[in-house]
């Protein structure tokens, strides 16, 4: 955090005693160049609050995913569930021999100029479960989709190696999760973090 501590002190003058005059140690040159300087010293102390780097914001987003391109989509979502083996608020898929995989998709609205660093996925599935999370840019002019920008793999979080800076006013940006449990599995997904640094 950036200081200030004044060092200018200004040493009276006395009436009939001291004489008006522009050079030496106590003239007026001397006594305005070391108020120029205070100020140099207040400026500069200004402009680095103005540059501070402000801390990351991490926020949450609820397991609610509109369907995909036409797949078969999670399940409903449970909120504020108080017993049961899947406490609080979770979506679920349980894979059969003729429904395997499902899809999903979050659209994210985010200040303009952030910087996406982390992206996680939180939930839990058996083991043999696959589950991918990409994160998508959508160009608004013409529709045309980038390859994903980062892809998270299972149930973890992901450090985006190149942030993403946040650009709505250009493009869409959604997450796509897919998951594909073994047959007679349930898998359960229980929302997304990302975290993104303040422009």
């Amino acid at each position: 955090m950036a200081t200030y501590t004044r060092n200018f002190k200004h040493s009276d003058w006395i009436d009939n005693y001291d004489r008006v005059k522009a050079g030496g140690p106590d003239g007026f040159n001397v006594h305005f160049h070391a108020i120029e300087a205070e100020f140099d010293t207040i400026g500069s102390t200004l402009n680095a609050l103005g540059v501070q780097v402000q801390a990351p914001v991490t926020i949450a987003l609820p397991p609610i995913l509109y369907s995909y391109a036409g797949s078969q989509p999670w399940g409903a979502v449970s909120f504020g569930v108080t017993s049961g083996p899947n406490l609080g608020t979770f979506t679920t898929f349980t894979a059969t021999s003729s429904l395997t995989d499902a899809w999903g998709t979050v659209p994210l609205s985010l200040p303009n100029g952030v910087k996406l660093t982390t992206l996680s996925v939180l939930g839990s599935g058996p083991s043999g479960t696959t589950m991918t999370t990409d994160l998508y840019q959508e160009r608004h002019s013409d529709g045309s989709i980038a390859p994903s920008l980062a892809t998270v793999t299972g149930f973890t979080s992901l450090t985006i190696p190149t942030p993403v800076v946040f650009s709505g006013d250009v493009n869409l940006y959604y997450l796509v999760a897919h998951v594909k449990p073994p047959i007679g599995q349930t898998a359960v997904l229980r929302g997304f973090s990302i975290t993104y640094q303040p422009a």
